[in-house]
């Protein structure tokens, strides 16, 4: 793996601990003495002092804020605490952070050997043309001619990955690119065919799992989905579960909502809640039948992705190599049509 990454690993035992009848406080400090290597070093400062804060009698939603933990943890802790059910709360946030997680994984595990190998011969390919584009540049300059269009176009590449005003201005390019992206278009990513669906996937389970598990403690709607909102590490998702929650206060029904916000609700489930409406407990039934209606399709969507990705970057690789081979046979081949004559 590229990252390491395991919130799912310290919500699901900090859960256990409560089960096991652990204070709060005691709970966290058992979590954090398990493997404190586990943790980021804010988050494991904001949980020792959580827990601190805990024990000295604060209110646990107080404490979460004054123990100064990064906005995402802080505000999976507190959905938690709203959720009712602390320790169930906890087990259905670790649910969906390990469905993100194994996500992450799987994108890495799809595209670690063909990006390696496709970075290993773009690196290989630049060491061989920058060591001998010199010499080919002379050889042909003594034979007063001039290289091959397909020498020439790439030993004019390679000249100019020399410069660091390039490398500059690339950066500047993708950092514009994310900030515009981020801005103007935050939804473009989950528009991406294939990709972005998968991802959309993702937190539409999370979701799911949540809502049906609140809504079935009898949590009202508007609440539910303020709490959801708070478990959402996407803006997008957070957002509209936060207007959700504003529409539901005007006195929008759950069927209603599934309509009018489609990022959140894929548009087959209203006639299913529709079905079900006046019984939470029938409702939190059919989200969590859709929820795992939907992570079957995310399997199909990432076995298509790695379909598509892994050919396409190795069909890349076959062009790279084709190109390095015709730019330099080209000019030996001239070379030899020369020194025939």
């Amino acid at each position: 793996m590229f990252f390491r990454d395991t919130t799912y690993e310290t919500v699901l035992l900090l859960s256990l601990a409560i089960k096991a009848d652990l204070p709060f406080g005691e709970a966290i400090r058992t979590v954090i003495a398990d493997d404190p290597r586990r943790i980021s070093g804010r988050t494991l400062t904001g949980l020792t002092r959580l827990a601190d804060e805990i024990d000295r009698g604060v209110e646990p939603k107080e404490a979460i804020y004054r123990a100064g933990l990064p906005a995402q943890t802080a505000m999976l802790l507190e959905s938690a605490f709203e959720g009712g059910d602390f320790a169930a709360s906890l087990d259905e946030i670790a649910r969906m952070e390990m469905a993100r997680f194994e996500l992450r994984h799987t994108f890495q595990q799809a595209f670690f050997y063909p990006m390696l190998v496709l970075a290993f011969s773009v690196v290989v390919s630049f060491l061989l043309f920058h060591i001998t584009t010199p010499g080919l540049k002379a050889l042909f300059a003594d034979f007063d001619t001039e290289l091959p269009v397909m020498t020439f176009f790439v030993v004019r590449i390679t000249e100019m990955f020399t410069f660091p005003r390039f490398w500059v201005l690339v950066f500047l390019w993708l950092l514009v690119s994310y900030g515009v992206v981020r801005l103007l278009a935050p939804r473009l990513m989950y528009d991406i065919p294939v990709f972005g669906w998968i991802w959309k996937s993702v937190f539409r389970i999370g979701l799911f799992g949540r809502l049906a598990f609140l809504i079935d403690r009898g949590k009202p709607l508007e609440e539910s989905l303020k709490i959801c909102g708070k478990s959402m590490r996407s803006a997008v998702f957070r957002n509209d579960c936060f207007q959700a929650a504003r529409d539901a206060e005007k006195g929008a029904t759950l069927p209603e909502i599934v309509l009018a916000f489609p990022y959140l609700f894929p548009i087959w489930v209203a006639p299913l809640v529709y079905s079900a409406m006046g019984d939470h407990r029938r409702i939190s039934t059919v989200l969590r039948r859709a929820a795992t209606t939907l992570a079957e399709q995310k399997h199909v969507y990432i076995a298509l992705f790695q379909s598509i990705v892994i050919p396409f970057l190795f069909l890349l690789l076959i062009q790279l190599i084709l190109i390095v081979v015709l730019a330099f046979a080209l000019p030996l081949i001239r070379m030899i049509a020369l020194l025939s004559f």
